[in-house]
């Protein structure tokens, strides 16, 4: 198979979302698609929009996956370790082979910044993620390589290579007020401590806030943000890049 014909995929397992990209290594368009960071092992009949969601089976146990929750899941710094987090998982390669294969060829995902610096906690991660994964009775998916990256590397590959938290509409002026003093506390601290790198240059804004807090930062430093197209899926889109260059150029 020639390199154009890999498949890289991304996936971007949050605290409200699951983002997922998905291509072929020559692609210059990538399918993006976001999805409830949610699991549940429960059967009763609630009412809820089932459209998104998935039947998987980690571990051999049953879970659906994508589940829209009044109420978010637990996260925490071991997290990625989780059951549920591996229900996400098999979701989104569910999802992923829909769209593209049953075989991928490079899946690249994130971790805590605190903890992606850790190579054990990342081979740990990459260990599980990598393999032939029974999904459910009518689907089994192959992973062959996995890389793990810290959020933010996505996000910077995402600005550099371009040419659902908030459901309550009462909730969004209270938000309006909320997080520009919070962003004007942070930019306070950034222009007070000393950093051993020297000035800011670039600043890169993402993230699912970034409509609430993007102007505090625009004001404070007029020539130096850069902002994402779609900061909601910029660590899922960022990570498909950096995941196609180094199918083409190899991992560094």
């Amino acid at each position: 198979m020639s390199d154009s014909r890999l498949i890289v995929c991304a996936v971007n397992i949050g605290y409200s979302n699951v983002k997922i990209a998905t291509g072929e290594a020559n692609d210059t368009i990538l399918d993006m698609s976001i999805y409830p960071a949610d699991a549940t092992t429960e059967l009763e009949d609630v009412k809820r929009n089932r459209d998104k969601e998935v039947c998987v089976y980690p571990n051999g146990n049953m879970w659906l996956a994508f589940t829209e929750q009044p109420d978010g899941r637990e996260f925490h710094d071991n997290d990625h370790m989780t059951e549920i987090y591996l229900a996400l998982y098999f979701g989104a390669l569910a999802k992923i082979s829909k769209k593209v294969r049953t075989e991928t060829d490079l899946l690249v995902t994130g971790l805590l910044i605190c903890l992606a610096q850790n190579e054990g906690k990342c081979s740990k991660l990459t260990a599980c993620l990598i393999g032939v994964f029974v999904i459910n009775s009518k689907l089994i998916v192959t992973v062959k390589k996995v890389m793990v990256l810290p959020p933010g590397i996505g996000v910077i590959n995402d600005i550099t290579n371009r040419d659902g938290l908030i459901t309550e509409d009462e909730l969004v002026p209270l938000l309006k007020r909320a997080v520009p003093q919070l962003a004007s506390d942070v930019v306070k601290e950034s222009r007070k401590n000393p950093r051993s790198l020297g000035a800011i240059h670039v600043i890169s804004a993402a993230g699912g806030g970034e409509a609430f807090y993007g102007n505090v930062i625009h004001k404070a430093f007029p020539h130096k943000i850069v902002s994402s197209p779609n900061p909601v899926a910029s660590n899922a889109i960022g990570f498909w890049n950096y995941g196609v260059d180094a199918m083409f150029y190899g991992d560094k």
